[in-house]
Order: structure tokens, then C-alpha cells, then sequence
């Protein structure tokens, strides 16, 4: 007899059907309690709406959330993680677990993904991986339908989004803990104001005039006095030895009397102006050459990194 093959989807279980007749009869409501998640796949012989068990549960996923569309349907979105995973594996199938009142807790879903298994990585992957499923259910004419929600599980954007359009009342005495952790960040920003104000006693007190630079010790940049500033130009090592070549074609001999922080190279340009350069660390320093031909030779290619040694020039 060939093995009747099954499309991927949400199938209702035979025991969830009877639980649905059962809480319509006695007005209670129904309420879902995990989702599994497993390898394995429909027994032959069997149908979906016969499952009383996954194929091979491998481990518990996550409620996330619950929505009822007040149509005979509910959606459930199921979250599986990485984490704690020994080993990796194809999720091949889900279900949703209920509450019956008569039989404890019983398989009220069967979610087949034969054709579209997940991958669940291991953990200690390097991206460990949070993977996401939206069951759509049967709950016919049960008035109440509700979920155990994992509280580990995580908010999605839309989750998020769709709680700020919520005209709700929340107030921070409502969450557990959340004025103590407040009250300690809150003392820290004081104690930081404190400090950098000089209100405290041995706070950080200080003062800069970049017209004189009185209280000021340049380590990088070069101070332009006439707009009052520092300007530092970053620079790396790779891109200095690029563009000195260009600025500099003769070198000449920099006078002995004139110290100079860095290094210091002083000659003529390729159309004879006189240009001096300083180099400190990420910094270059040049005289003689305006800004923007600065920035023109920053953006070219470097010609002596990329030419072949045959088109060199001598």
C-alpha cells in the first residue's frame, strides 16, 4: 500500500476535536500550554488527526504570543532557539499542546513541515539562531481561548509596534524591581553630574581657550588659531606614504635650528612651491598645499601602490 504523502500546514488532532466539544458543552475555556518541536514525521498507517504525540520531540519550543480572530480560528506563534541545543537539526514537525479536563494535557496540534524543514543550529555556533512559527488553529465557538506565553520568549517589531498603539495605564510600580534599578542609574547620573559640574569636592573642573590654547596640550591635530579650533586630519600610515611622493618630488635639507614635533620633511612640489609636511601619529601636518588639492590627492588611486614594476617610472 503506498504511504500517503501530507501537505506542510496546521492539522486540529482527533483529541483536539473532542476537546472542543467538550468546552462548548461545559462553557469553559480553553487554554494551550507549550509547543513542542521534533525531527520526525507522520507514522505510515497514520494521518495527521491521529497524532497523539510528534513523531520524535526533540525539544520544548516557546509560546510567544497568542491572537484570537474572533472567527474560529486563533494564531500561535511558536519560537524555537539555539540555545542549549547539543546538536543541530531539521525541525520537521511542531505541536500545540492543551488542557484537556478529562485527559491532562493532550496534542492539539500537529504542524508538518516535511517539505520546508527549519535548520536549528547547535548552540556554541557562532550565530546561534531564533527561529519563528505562526500556527493557525481550529477553536470553533470556545469564547475563551488562552496561552501560557514563555516568559523567555522574545518581542518581535511587530509585537512592539502594535503594544504602542495600546492606550493602556501602565505605571513603573507595575513591574517588579524596575524603580530600584532606576533609583541606582539615577543616583550614578547624579554622581557623574556631580563630578563634572565641580560641585563635589574633587570633581573634574576645567577650562579651555583655544585663541591662546592656555590650559591646552595639543596630542594630535593642528591648532588654527584665526577660527579659534583644533583641526586634526586622521591619517594612516598607508595613506601617508601615498601621498607624501605626490607632494614632495626633491627633498631638501630642514633647518637645524627649528625643532619639530614628528617627523619633518621639507623640499619642493612637482610645480616648484615650497611645501614642508609633519608627520605624527595619525596625523599629517602640510604647509604649501591648500586643503581641497589635499583632499583631491587623498580621494586618487595611489599611482606608485597599484603601477606594475614595468610601468614604473625611472
Amino acid at each position: 500500500m503506498p504511504e500517503i504523502g501530507y501537505n506542510d500546514g496546521s492539522y486540529l488532532t482527533q483529541k483536539g476535536n473532542d476537546l472542543i466539544a467538550k468546552l462548548m458543552a461545559s462553557g469553559e475555556g480553553l487554554q494551550f500550554t507549550r509547543v513542542s518541536v521534533g525531527d520526525g514525521s507522520i507514522p505510515s498507517g497514520s494521518s495527521p488527526d491521529s497524532m497523539t504525540d510528534l513523531g520524535h520531540e526533540v525539544m520544548d519550543g516557546m509560546i510567544a504570543s497568542i491572537a484570537n480572530s474572533n472567527n474560529g480560528e486563533v494564531s500561535i506563534v511558536a519560537q524555537v532557539s539555539s540555545v542549549g541545543v547539543e546538536t543541530g537539526f531539521n525541525a520537521t514537525e511542531l505541536g500545540l499542546w492543551a488542557t484537556d479536563p478529562d485527559e491532562g494535557e493532550i496534542l492539539y496540534t500537529y504542524l508538518s513541515l516535511q517539505e520546508h524543514p527549519e535548520w536549528i543550529r547547535p548552540d556554541g555556533d557562532a550565530v546561534n539562531k531564533l527561529a519563528t512559527f505562526t500556527l493557525v488553529t481550529i477553536v470553533s465557538s470556545v469564547s475563551i481561548v488562552t496561552a501560557i506565553i514563555n516568559p523567555d520568549a522574545f518581542a518581535t517589531m511587530a509585537d512592539l509596534a502594535n503594544y504602542a498603539l495600546i492606550g493602556h495605564g501602565h505605571e513603573i510600580s507595575d513591574i517588579a524591581g524596575l524603580q530600584e534599578i532606576l533609583d541606582d542609574y539615577g543616583d550614578e547620573i547624579d554622581l557623574l553630574s556631580d563630578l563634572i559640574s565641580g560641585d563635589m569636592p574633587g570633581g573634574i573642573t576645567f577650562s579651555a581657550d583655544f585663541a591662546t590654547l592656555s590650559n591646552v596640550t595639543i596630542i594630535d591635530g593642528v591648532w588654527n588659531q584665526t577660527a579659534r579650533l583644533i583641526e586634526a586630519v586622521l591619517c594612516t600610515e598607508e595613506t601617508a606614504a601615498c601621498l607624501i611622493p605626490h607632494l614632495i618630488s626633491e627633498l631638501e635639507t630642514p633647518c637645524p635650528c627649528r625643532r619639530h614635533d614628528g617627523l619633518y620633511l621639507t623640499g619642493t612640489s612637482i610645480d616648484g612651491r615650497q611645501v614642508s609636511i609633519t608627520v605624527k601619529k595619525g596625523v599629517l601636518e602640510v604647509e604649501g598645499i591648500s586643503q581641497e588639492e589635499l583632499d583631491a590627492l587623498a580621494e586618487r588611486r595611489c599611482l606608485l601602490r597599484t603601477a606594475s614594476p614595468a610601468n614604473s617610472p625611472p
